[in-house]
């Protein structure tokens, strides 16, 4: 399953523990820094690697949910068939600004314990991948 992670560059570090760890884990998740170069035009680049995913993790926070890069590719997901079920907010830091869409899903709870939360979200990949 290709996945898509969305989230902050104030939350990169959080997003690189979980890329790994969901790699780690048999999933193929995109990384822009090592799939994009100088001189590249990320705009393009990002919607490649959206019409290639099957789902979309998105880390909750307010640095996230106030860039508007994250907010389109929350738009993009909504609007993608590939991607129905199979959007999966991941709440990194408490946030009032959640949008309104995300809010009527569950939501996975980020804990102290990097590998216990990459494993609810493994869980919620391999739960949405079998459901299609």
């Amino acid at each position: 399953m290709n996945v898509f992670l969305s989230h902050s560059h104030a939350d990169k570090k959080w997003a690189d523990a979980l890329r790994t760890g969901l790699m780690e884990a048999g999933f193929q998740v995109w990384n822009p820094v090592d799939d994009m170069g100088a001189g590249i035009n990320w705009h393009l680049e990002i919607g490649k690697a959206l019409e290639r995913s099957d789902a979309m993790i998105v880390l909750l926070s307010p640095d996230s949910v106030s860039s508007p890069s994250v907010r389109s590719e929350i738009e993009y997901a909504l609007s993608g068939s590939q991607f129905r079920g199979r959007l999966i907010p991941v709440l990194l830091k408490p946030t009032a600004e959640v949008p309104w869409i995300l809010q009527k899903q569950p939501f996975i709870r980020v804990t102290k314990d990097v590998n216990e939360t990459v494993r609810h979200v493994a869980s919620a990949l391999r739960k949405a991948e079998a459901a299609a």
